[in-house]
């Protein structure tokens, strides 16, 4: 567990699936991470357990509630050094209020022990996030056209951010 001066970050367990469906069923959070939001408990304990099978979430936790969490998944574009690709959200209750600047700021040095290169997908017209992967030193490296469809069928662009170690 890692620990910053006002949050833990942990890996996901089945006891986070209550806490969980507060930040997925958020239209607005969910559809910001590009994922269709759950309106079903049942559905949420679903995706947290295959999410812990996966053994890629960590969660953002805040007197003992889970107000986050971060994804780590293969990074398909950079094949040629150790590299990750990360994603979060956060309870709609926690935004404007540097959580994630906060929570990144210790957990990025984690990832570097183990990664060279860390790579953030965000959505074009997602400002906050675009600012604050800038303000953790994250370098826009280009635009990816019509990236991801949504569920309501909107097509979404993303700009590739990276992060290497040692920069």
């Amino acid at each position: 567990m890692l620990e910053t001066a006002h949050y833990k970050i942990r890996k996901l367990s089945l006891e986070d699936a209550f806490d969980y469906y507060a930040i997925i069923s958020d239209d607005i959070v969910a559809r910001s991470a590009g994922l269709k939001p759950t309106k079903s408990l049942d559905v949420c304990n679903y995706l947290v357990s295959g999410m812990i099978f996966q053994d890629n979430t960590y969660v953002i936790v805040h007197n003992e509630i889970v107000i986050g969490t971060i994804g780590l998944y293969q990074d398909f574009l950079h094949k040629a050094i150790p590299s990750i690709e990360i994603g979060f959200m956060l309870n709609r209750n926690f935004h404007r209020k540097k959580v994630m600047e906060e929570v990144l700021r210790t957990f990025i040095p984690y990832l570097f022990l183990e990664y060279d290169m860390i790579c953030l997908l965000v959505f074009t017209d997602n400002i906050a996030c675009i600012k604050l992967a800038q303000k953790l030193g994250f370098v826009k490296d280009g635009i990816l056209y019509g990236f991801k469809k949504l569920d309501n069928g909107l097509i979404k662009d993303v700009y590739l951010y990276t992060l290497k170690k040692g920069i």
